[in-house]
């Protein structure tokens, strides 16, 4: 914010880690992908929707349906020490909380 650094998962910054997808739309080839977990930094699995209107409308058994060879990877800010360190801070954070919410009655 104001090209100053806010912190990872701040309510404030674009991508706060508290999302479960991300999803991307190429409406006119009928694609999009929707990211897997960790949050919306998986990789982002691809859906060919024309094809699954086309030819999954009536499954009778389990089929995979995404179009693996137009996977994004995850982000590489999964492998990061900062990714580490953010786990951390979001597991010490709970316990803080907990622990306050005993202080106060």
């Amino acid at each position: 914010m104001n090209d100053k650094n806010i912190g990872l998962g701040n309510e404030k910054s674009l991508n706060q880690l508290i999302a479960h997808h991300g999803v991307i739309f190429k409406p006119k080839d009928g694609l999009m992908w929707v990211s897997a977990n960790p949050f919306q930094c998986g990789k982002m699995v691809c859906y060919d929707i024309n094809k699954i209107f086309k030819e999954c409308s009536n499954l009778a058994e389990a089929k995979e349906i995404c179009e693996p060879e137009r996977t994004i990877p995850e982000d590489p800010f999964l492998k990061t020490q900062a990714y580490q360190n953010f786990l951390a801070f979001k597991g010490l954070k709970h316990i803080f909380n907990l622990s306050l919410s005993s202080w106060c009655y």
